[in-house]
C-alpha cells in the first residue's frame, strides 16, 4: 500500500488548521491557544487573517448566534 507523501506539509500550517477547527467547534481563543501553542493574539490573527472569512461554518455559527440574540431582545 502506499501512503501519501507530506513532505512539503509543515507543522505550522496543521496548527494554523486547528485553530481554525478549533473555532469551529465553538473553542474560545484562548482554548485555542492552549491546544495548539500560538498565543491568544497569535490565534487571533490566525482566525481574522488566514481562515476565518473563508469557511462556511464560522459564518454559520456567527449567523446563528446574531438570530438567537436578536430572538432574545439583544439584537442590538
Amino acid at each position: 500500500m502506499t501512503v501519501p507523501g507530506c513532505a512539503e506539509l509543515l507543522f505550522r500550517e496543521l496548527r494554523h488548521a486547528a485553530a481554525t477547527r478549533l473555532h469551529e467547534a465553538g473553542v474560545d481563543e484562548l482554548g485555542i491557544s492552549g491546544i495548539t501553542g500560538h498565543t491568544a493574539q497569535s490565534v487571533r490573527l490566525i482566525l481574522d487573517q488566514h481562515y476565518l472569512v473563508r469557511t462556511g461554518r464560522a459564518a454559520e455559527r456567527a449567523f446563528r448566534q446574531r438570530l438567537a440574540a436578536e430572538e432574545n431582545g439583544n439584537g442590538g
